[in-house]
């Protein structure tokens, strides 16, 4: 806890380095000259009760959420401004602040959340405004890592396969803490909790502290040490991978469970039907799935007759039953569809039909591919604001359907 404008007080007592190690988790290492013992009680190196605690403002941000939160009860002494990271750009410095004096995140809208373009080849900023446990405003700032593969072939001493395993973790911490952030509006202090669960050893001092190295840029010093972590992160992920892929996002657990659950919503006598549209439904000529039971259950009732009753199918399936996939909901073409097909749907946010079918045809055209180079398009329903699977292959079809089950529809 805080004691005086530059002191803490360890309760128990801790050596120096036990006490660096719980504020900072890995992520920081102030000299001595800004964090020690003061005044300094028995033999060198035996555990301390108080400490001097002159840390930088970016040592700070990097310090364990919940003493952050017991040093502000106090103040902190210091400016919203001067608490952003060191390696936010000056101008979304002034634009965060900008937005604050607007009013953007006074408390009545909290929580906020606000992106920004990240310098290349960094991805996005996130700043996220809102209270905290003790009902005070509190602010976070995160960077989304790189995504292109030759950030991390630059690496020094990295090889093409140890990149492609440090890339893979990095990506996995975006889409991790993009979906708790961002979809699920999680606090970022606390998605990283929650990720350090999920992913256990592996995010301690060798995940999050790489950004940091990154960041500063200079010296031998750093560049070894990003190198030390590198090693570290390659054995974290292989030893992962012995364990039966024990590294593999939530995000893309989400994705690849083990059983996916998809609903058909038809009548008796059309339930392979669709194999014989027109080609120019949303995406081609296939059979139509959906992971939301409610679509699939109003689909039902469009056709149904005395003769033909309207029919709900549950398939419980896995990634693998389905082939050849193009996911453009969750896959690795996710970010670039979504940035091709934004310009159409500022004009036509319930994109359909013969318009859906021409921008994903032309989508595919950059990759020199068609819609029938699949098995399987999982691909987002602008109409009915969810996820729509169309399989292909008929085989996969009828296999599916075979072990499916009928869903009573009730009113």
């Amino acid at each position: 806890m805080k004691d005086g404008r530059n002191h803490v007080v360890a309760n128990p007592r801790m050596t120096r380095q036990q006490a660096i190690g719980w504020l900072f988790e890995g992520r920081a290492d102030p000299p001595e000259s800004r964090f020690r013992p003061d005044p300094a009680e028995g033999q060198p190196g035996s555990p301390q009760r108080r400490f001097l605690f002159d840390v930088t403002p970016e040592e700070f941000v990097e310090a364990r959420q919940e003493f952050k939160d017991r040093y502000h009860l106090d103040g902190s002494g210091w400016s919203r401004q001067e608490l952003m990271p060191a390696w936010m750009p000056d101008e979304i410095r002034e634009e965060i602040v900008r937005l604050e004096e607007a009013g953007v995140f006074r408390r009545a809208v909290l929580p906020s959340l606000r992106t920004f373009p990240g310098t290349a080849p960094w991805g996005k900023i996130v700043a996220w405004a809102g209270i905290d446990e003790h009902g005070r405003p509190s602010w976070e700032f995160f960077n989304y890592y790189p995504t292109i593969p030759e950030f991390y072939e630059r690496l020094p001493g990295v090889g093409a396969r140890d990149a492609r395993l440090i890339r893979y973790v990095f990506t996995c911490w975006n889409d991790d803490m993009r979906y708790f952030v961002e979809d699920r509006k999680m606090r970022p202090q606390a998605a990283r909790d929650e990720l350090r669960r999920i992913w256990g050893e592996v995010l301690k001092g060798v995940v999050e502290g790489a950004m940091n190295i990154v960041t500063t840029g200079a010296g031998i010093s750093a560049v070894n040490k990003l190198a030390t972590m590198t090693d570290e992160t390659v054995a974290a992920v292989l030893e992962s991978f012995r364990q039966k892929r024990q590294l593999f996002s939530f995000w893309a657990r989400q994705r690849t469970l083990t059983e996916l659950v998809l609903f058909r919503g038809t009548t008796f006598r059309r339930v392979l039907g669709d194999l014989t549209l027109d080609g120019t439904h949303d995406l081609g000529r296939g059979t139509y799935f959906s992971q939301q039971e409610r679509i699939a259950k109003a689909f039902s009732q469009r056709y149904p007759t005395g003769d033909d009753p309207a029919v709900l199918i549950r398939v419980k399936a896995t990634v693998d039953d389905l082939g050849e996939v193009l996911d453009l909901s969750n896959g690795p073409l996710t970010q670039e569809w979504n940035a091709f097909v934004a310009p159409v749907l500022k004009f036509q946010p319930r994109l359909v039909n013969e318009q859906y079918n021409r921008v994903l045809t032309n989508f595919l055209e950059r990759f020199s591919k068609t819609m029938n180079d699949y098995d399987t398009i999982i691909a987002p329903d602008y109409l009915n604001s969810g996820v729509q699977i169309c399989i292909k292959n008929e085989s996969i079809v009828r296999k599916l359907l075979l072990l499916g089950d009928e869903v009573p529809l009730t009113p």
